[in-house]
């Protein structure tokens, strides 16, 4: 991409998608460029590390770099808290996410990741995108660390299948909120004895058929909920 695109100091919407563009972004891009509202250089074939960007860019809604070959960390400079959506997926970005439990990223409602080299764990803080709707990631090698978490709620959805084994590792849980889904076969034999539960909501829909047999595992559970 030619520098003197950053001489368009007044640019708010720049829409380069969809073309052949060479080369790197030039290292001033996002501070020259302070009133872009929208950025969309996806399907390209630009390359190497994104410029850093700072706060002067709080106008930035939009950030598709979709589609490249750009690679390197993402800064976290890039998540200004006007940011509604990022796509940086098809790349080859690597580390971790840019997001951290003291960022603002309320605005923050499409995070697509997905299809780069991305590992660590899956930061904390997104849980702090309060109007987060769509975050993808796969195609990474990330991971997550749930063997803290004490409380898990996931009622009226539409969770299919039997409940996962997995959840006996997670030996903190204590409330686990499962209600009106639509699970089906048996309740974890071992529901009682390996999760200390605090209030367990199992399978709404035949708890008759397997009540009686984890009865025995039952002794840590402090209160037992069926919910038809």
């Amino acid at each position: 991409m030619h520098p003197s695109i950053t001489s368009l100091t007044h640019l708010t919407h720049l829409n380069l998608s969809h073309n052949s563009l060479l080369g790197s972004l030039p290292d001033d891009l996002f501070f020259s460029l302070s009133s872009l509202q929208v950025i969309d250089l996806s399907f390209n074939c630009l390359i190497d590390r994104l410029p850093p960007s700072s706060n002067k860019i709080s106008q930035i809604q939009v950030l598709n770099l979709s589609s490249n070959f750009f690679n390197g960390t993402i800064p976290s400079s890039i998540l200004v808290p006007s940011l509604s959506i990022l796509n940086v997926s098809n790349n080859s970005f690597s580390g971790s996410i840019p997001i951290n439990n003291g960022g603002n990223h309320t605005s923050l409602t499409f995070l697509d990741l997905s299809f780069n080299e991305l590992t660590d764990l899956i930061p904390p803080g997104l849980g702090l995108c309060s109007k987060l709707q769509v975050f993808r990631a796969g195609f990474n090698d990330l991971s997550f660390n749930l063997a803290d978490l004490q409380h898990l709620s996931l009622p009226v959805n539409r969770l299919p299948g039997p409940i996962n084994d997995g959840i006996m590792n997670l030996t903190n849980l204590k409330i686990l909120e499962l209600f009106t889904n639509q699970f089906s076969g048996p309740i974890p034999s071992h529901i009682g004895k390996s999760v200390k539960v605090g209030k367990a909501a199992p399978p709404h829909q035949q708890p008759h058929r397997t009540l009686t047999s984890i009865s025995h595992q039952l002794h840590r559970i402090i209160h037992l909920e069926f919910e038809g």
